[in-house]
C-alpha cells in the first residue's frame, strides 16, 4: 500500500511540474512558482521515506516491521 502512495505521489509531482511549465508558458509567474514549490515538497517527502538511513533501511520498510 505504501508503494502505491509513493508511486501516486510521484505521478502527482510530474503531473505538477508540466503544470508549472504551462503556466510559465501562459506567463503566470504565481501558479508556475507555486507548482514547483509544491513539486519540490513532494519530492523531498518521497526522497526521506525512501532514501535509507543510518542503518541502512529506509524508513517506509521500518514503518511495515
Amino acid at each position: 500500500m505504501l508503494n502505491l502512495v509513493l508511486s501516486v505521489l510521484m505521478l502527482a509531482g510530474i503531473l505538477l511540474l508540466v503544470g508549472a511549465w504551462l503556466a510559465f508558458r501562459q506567463n503566470d509567474m504565481k501558479r508556475m512558482a507555486l507548482m514547483l514549490v509544491l513539486a519540490l515538497a513532494i519530492g523531498v517527502n518521497v526522497g526521506i521515506w525512501t532514501l535509507p538511513s543510518d542503518s541502512g533501511t529506509p524508513p517506509a520498510e521500518a514503518t511495515l516491521r
